[in-house]
């Protein structure tokens, strides 16, 4: 008989006496079950029964027949023995030994690795197909082991994936006991708790394939499990890599959910100690990046709260809530706040109780869902700091008196000052940018100060008082560049931060500009009431005057009731708010928060936000007309001036010829005047009206608040049927399928308020 490379090839003699051994076999199929079920499952040696952990001893000891479907097992007894029983056992025994190489990674003689990760058998003599199924099967321990194995070699940074791998090498430790112990059951010298690196005899009494498999049956599932894991964590790292392991915690698998508690326990060991040293001293040790907390070195020391510390999202673990993970941020950012900006470095109340709280709890009540302990210590940490940063910001700090101060003198709630201050600066402002200094300005500021109720202010208070010049262009004037400027610094520039400063500089000179357009119209009124005394020498200025007049009075009754809108339904109104809020909030971002929703109120009723920029437009162009109209008024109270003292000293000889000249002229000039204030007057009435349109159109009803002011005797909307479409809210109503409010009689209401008006504003019943 000669043999060929891969299968075993024999004479047509020893084919038909191999058939006729098999017919022999398939007649007494009961007697061979018996034999192969015998041989298949050999008692072992009682050392081998004591030195097997608990741990393996059910798998391991268990009948085949209760693990193993019986099928597989009658499997083996049909299929032919090759040539005879003696080389088919030969061959069996072999591929044992090549899968106690394969199971720690290492190619066989028989058994090898292909390039993609396959197994093949590689044998001169026949091989019986059962047994080569059963051993290339038994190769996916080989497989699921390396898959682990070179994730513990793979080079990573970070100490949570250090601790995955160690925990990933606890375990298999488990799996070389296993191969060890194999080795000793089948007759070799070798470690029992250590893998084994060199070829060893195997002996004629060793196991079969199937008590192989039986033997491995649950160390398999274990490898199997770790391989898996193995590959969903691929690169992650830190608190991405807990939310990979996190959910086996709670398989059904009492197998892997205890492997993968045990795993989670290895891994969260570096996060539990980076989470107690944030929250006990506010320290942050996490040079790879792992933890879901950011610091920003370069942050300046004034953006600390805002800006140096930041979270990961990607990096909060589940087992962690955000609104929890929001907690522990602001644990440390409090005691970082209270190190660098109140430079107070003591040890907050309880921390040391706390401290050893945290020591002797177990790593396993971070991720253990009804375990409060840890919850607990760090809401108590919260809030004891966030009380005293609180008790820093309102009593040392004086929080609320700083924002009041800022509501009297940026947003001109202290009248006298701010009204004597316009009077006094309004020379310098009228200067050219470029010429307009700071030190005159300042002086100016300490003499309206000294003057008015703002002298009985805390000095403190006064001392941060300040000008500031805003960036110019060529054409600006004073009045562009100048604001009052609130120096903040401490703790309260945490809230009062720059860009808040933004925001309060933008609404002082929205208000600031409308102050001056108050100005300039009371200036106007003065003028034209003088003006109203030179009628007995100049007759013709009586329609004039008396049109200018109108005119001046509308344009007051706009500002005044802008102004009024402004400096109490917007501002007034959220200061409330911002008060209540402040007193009920628990930690400093709650204020901050309040704050902000202080500005964002403030701003969006003042036409200050981006949705409004339209309106704020249409009402800078209706501020542009008053300036308009203040320019040509100073020009004709110049000419008529003139003129009135020319005719007061008139000669009485004069020619007749000449003096009917001068009054034919002035009389075309006053003509000429009455078409312009026309024109100006066509014009503001145009912007008024589409600005009022605009308001209905609004969203928010206080704007909408406003167009009733402005228009509250309907005079705009006799002069434009747009306006006197329904208000957008019932619009809104409308489109929404609701029942629209009964219609409701207006006349007598309007009749009523028009006798009223007409008893407290005189001068606006002529519009």
């Amino acid at each position: 008989m000669s043999t060929t490379s891969g299968v075993r090839i024999g004479s047509t003699s020893s084919v038909k006496s191999h058939n006729a051994h098999n017919n022999e076999n398939n007649e007494n199929n009961n007697t061979d079950d018996f034999v192969i079920r015998s041989r298949a499952h050999l008692p072992l040696p009682s050392s081998f029964v004591e030195s097997c952990g608990s741990r393996f001893r059910s798998s391991i000891f268990t009948s085949p027949t209760s693990e193993m479907p019986v099928s597989t097992v009658h499997s083996q007894s049909r299929v032919p023995q090759s040539i005879d029983g003696y080389q088919t056992r030969s061959a069996e025994i072999a591929l044992i030994k090549d899968l106690l190489f394969i199971f720690q990674g290492i190619n066989g003689t028989m058994l090898k690795a292909t390039q993609e990760n396959k197994y093949e058998i590689f044998a001169k003599e026949f091989v019986n197909p059962c047994i080569r199924q059963e051993a290339l099967r038994l190769c996916c321990l080989g497989s699921y082991y390396k898959i682990v194995k070179n994730f513990i070699r793979k080079p990573s940074t970070g100490i949570i994936t250090q601790g995955l791998k160690h925990g990933l090498s606890i375990e298999l430790q488990e799996y070389y006991r296993m191969i060890a112990l194999i080795h000793k059951a089948v007759g070799h010298n070798a470690s029992a708790d250590t893998p084994l690196t060199e070829e060893l005899s195997i002996k004629s009494e060793e196991p079969s394939l199937v008590t192989l498999t039986v033997w491995t049956w649950d160390v398999k599932k274990r490898l199997q499990f770790l391989a898996q894991l193995v590959n969903e964590c691929g690169s992650k790292k830190g608190g991405e890599l807990c939310s990979t392991v996190f959910p086996y915690c709670e398989n059904g698998c009492p197998v892997v959910s205890t492997m993968a508690v045990s795993l989670l326990s290895f891994i969260s060991k570096p996060l539990y100690s980076m989470i107690c040293e944030w929250i006990l001293y506010g320290e942050l040790e996490d040079h790879f990046n792992e933890f879901f907390i950011a610091a920003d070195p370069n942050c300046r020391k004034e953006e600390l709260w805002h800006s140096k510390y930041t979270m990961r999202e990607k990096m909060i673990p589940e087992f962690i809530s955000k609104k929890l993970a929001a907690r522990i941020l602001a644990t440390g950012k409090n005691i970082n706040f209270l190190k660098e900006i109140c430079q107070n470095s003591a040890a907050y109340k309880g921390r040391d109780e706390l401290e050893r709280i945290l020591k002797d709890t177990p790593v396993e009540c971070l991720f253990m869902q009804n375990d409060p302990i840890l919850h607990e210590a760090i809401n108590k940490a919260y809030e004891t700091t966030s009380s005293m940063v609180l008790s820093v910001l309102m009593e040392q700090s004086r929080l609320v008196d700083h924002l009041n101060a800022i509501k009297k003198y940026l947003l001109l709630g202290q009248g006298d000052f701010i009204q004597h201050l316009l009077e006094l600066i309004q020379f310098e402002l009228n200067k050219p940018a470029s010429r307009v200094f700071y030190h005159n300005l300042s002086s100016i500021l300490e003499s309206a100060v000294r003057s008015t109720n703002a002298q009985f202010e805390d000095e403190e208070i006064l001392s941060r008082l300040d000008i500031r010049l805003l960036r110019s262009t060529e054409n600006d004037l004073g009045w562009d560049v100048f604001c009052l400027d609130y120096k903040v610094q401490g703790p309260i520039g945490t809230v009062l931060s720059e860009n808040a400063m933004g925001r309060y500089h933008q609404l002082f000179n929205t208000l600031w500009r409308i102050k001056r357009i108050e100005a300039i119209l009371s200036v106007l009124w003065k003028n034209q009431i003088s003006l109203f005394k030179l009628q007995c020498v100049l007759p013709e200025l009586g329609s004039v005057l008396h049109r200018s007049q109108l005119l001046i009075s509308e344009m007051i009754h706009f500002v005044h009731q802008t102004q009024y809108y402004i400096m109490f339904e917007a501002t007034e109104c959220a200061w409330d708010r911002l008060i209540i809020d402040v007193e009920k909030s628990s930690d400093l971002d709650e204020v901050i928060s309040a704050h902000e929703s202080f500005l964002d109120t403030v701003s969006t009723r003042s036409l200050l936000n981006s949705s409004s920029r339209k309106l704020l437009n249409q009402l800078r162009g209706i501020f542009d007309t008053v300036h308009e109209f203040k320019d040509f008024l100073n020009k004709f109270d110049s000419t008529v001036m003139v003129e009135y003292d020319r005719r007061k000293n008139i000669k009485i000889h004069s020619p007749e010829q000449l003096r009917e000249a001068q009054k034919e002229f002035f009389k075309k000039f006053v003509a000429h005047a009455k078409g312009k204030i026309e024109t100006i007057y066509t014009a503001f009435q145009d912007l008024v009206r589409a600005f009022l349109l605009k308001l209905n159109r609004q969203q928010d009803l206080n704007l909408q608040c406003l167009s009733f002011r402005l228009d509250f005797n309907e005079h705009y909307q006799q002069k434009d049927a747009r306006l006197t479409q329904p208000l957008t809210y019932q619009h809104r109503r409308l489109s929404m399928g609701t029942v629209p409010p009964p219609a409701m009689d207006f006349s007598i209401l309007t009749t009523s308020m028009e006798n009223s008006i007409n008893t407290t504003i005189p001068e606006i019943t002529d519009c």
